[in-house]
């Protein structure tokens, strides 16, 4: 993706709903290289054949908010927000699914299980509007 003035906004919202993914690649393997005095990369690599369940895609950014703003905000009351109080989910499980279209119209496999199959994602969803 090619990343520019106008698309940055857009790309924030990736980077949210990808939380899920990094959190793995931090688990799994982490490389820190020092750039300068105050600037550090660190670059996060995540095994293949990863599996992630579509919840951990809508919790792990509200997982990482409370995490930073050390609130007492947390999964149960997310999910009474959503469930009893019908409020609007924060991630949306079409923004997951449009943000995943995106890495597979970029040449990453994303496959979904249905029915003990494997599909990959453009043979479950009609990603042309994508």
């Amino acid at each position: 993706m090619k990343v520019t003035t106008n698309s940055k906004e857009k790309l924030l919202i990736y980077a949210i709903v990808l939380e899920a993914v990094q959190d793995s690649a931090s688990n799994q393997s982490q490389d820190v290289r020092t750039l300068d005095k105050n600037r550090k990369l660190v670059i996060e690599k995540l095994d293949a054949n990863c599996q992630f369940q579509l919840s951990h895609f809508l919790l792990a950014p509200i997982r990482h908010m409370t995490h930073e703003l050390h609130d007492n905000y947390d999964f149960t009351t997310y999910i009474t927000e959503i469930v009893d109080k019908k409020m609007e989910q924060f991630i949306h499980p079409k923004m997951v699914i449009h943000t995943l279209s995106k890495l597979h119209k970029n040449g990453l496999n994303i496959a979904e299980v249905k029915a003990s199959k494997l599909y990959l994602l453009d043979n479950l969803y009609d990603l042309t509007d994508i």
